[in-house]
């Protein structure tokens, strides 16, 4: 049923684009404990398509569905709505980085750049780390994550702007401790 939806969604196989018909099927197909049928309808929610009203809080209810059942995609979009505060989750960064790291243990490619991405920017309780950012968007890229070498081109310039910062640092500590004499 899930791969019907996801057929109706997309508009493959021989299907047209429908995306009420898709609802229909990731609806039936998430009632029967399909995991990502309940993540792709929250997804659905979340869009307001396929004659749904666009509605965060619904959609967080199914990504929980989903997570519960199992699925790291959930655990991932999960981590979204708490990086958004939106879906009557309050936003909060470093509940999010704890969804996208479960998401990534389990294998999402999507929740590792995301992980990637926190730890780029230092935010959600993480340390700003070069080093581990591009560990994970390497774990990404090789589950063939098509983004990643997109958000990686950035990672060169972040790495001269640490380098620089430590740079600076280490300097004011040098003529801190041996001032130069200028006599």
């Amino acid at each position: 049923m899930c791969e019907l939806a996801i057929m109706f969604e997309r508009g493959r196989e021989g299907l047209r684009k429908d995306d009420a018909s898709a609802v229909v099927w990731y609806s039936k197909a998430a009632e029967a404990g399909d995991a990502l049928a309940m993540n792709n309808l929250g997804a659905m929610y979340q869009k307001g398509v396929g004659g749904l009203r666009k509605d965060d809080e619904i959609a967080v209810g199914w990504y929980r569905k989903a997570v519960e059942a199992g699925s790291s995609v959930g655990m991932n979009n999960l981590g979204v709505m708490y990086q958004k505060g939106v879906g009557g989750l309050r936003k909060d960064d470093e509940i999010a980085v704890g969804w996208y790291r479960k998401a990534a243990e389990a294998g999402s490619a999507l929740a590792m750049s995301n992980l990637g991405v926190m730890y780029q920017n230092g935010a959600g309780g993480l340390p700003k780390d070069i080093d581990e950012a591009r560990r994970w968007h390497k774990k990404a890229a090789a589950l063939g994550f098509p983004c990643v070498e997109a958000r990686s081109a950035g990672l060169l310039s972040l790495a001269v702007e640490t380098a620089i910062d430590q740079a600076k640092f280490l300097r004011e500590r040098i003529d801190a401790r041996w001032p130069v004499d200028s006599a």
